[in-house]
């Protein structure tokens, strides 16, 4: 997700405002965005902001295509931004392996040593 909404300024993208939505008795509001051949539709809890639930299509099991759908399930505060850290994820509506990311550890927009982009450019 945070790809989708940083590619927002590029000219091949295409967003536009969907339907409201219920994702497991939470009331969503749906932002659709189309790049690269693929549809990505994020259902967002609008008085939270947070995001609720991502749908694409792609492969599954088998290498079927169909419509995948991650509902995310637990949240932490990173850098004072609130990032999904659990999901469930379903392939054509059936449920997938759990995915939990409680213990990774990461951080937004990190300072980088700018000598780690320092290029030698000997012949």
């Amino acid at each position: 997700p945070i790809a989708l909404l940083a590619s927002h300024a590029d000219p091949a993208v295409v967003v536009w405002a969907g339907d409201q939505e219920t994702v497991d008795e939470i009331e969503c509001e749906s932002v659709n965005m189309h790049t690269g051949g693929v549809t990505v539709r994020m259902l967002v809890e609008p008085g939270t902001g947070r995001l609720v639930a991502v749908r694409h299509q792609g492969r599954g099991p088998g290498a079927i295509v169909g419509e995948i759908e991650r509902r995310f399930t637990g949240y932490r505060a990173v850098d004072g931004v609130t990032v999904p850290i659990e999901s469930d994820v379903y392939f054509n509506g059936e449920p997938r392996p759990k995915t939990d990311y409680a213990e990774v550890e990461f951080e937004l927009n990190p300072a980088i040593e700018t000598a780690a982009w320092v290029c030698d450019r000997r012949p």
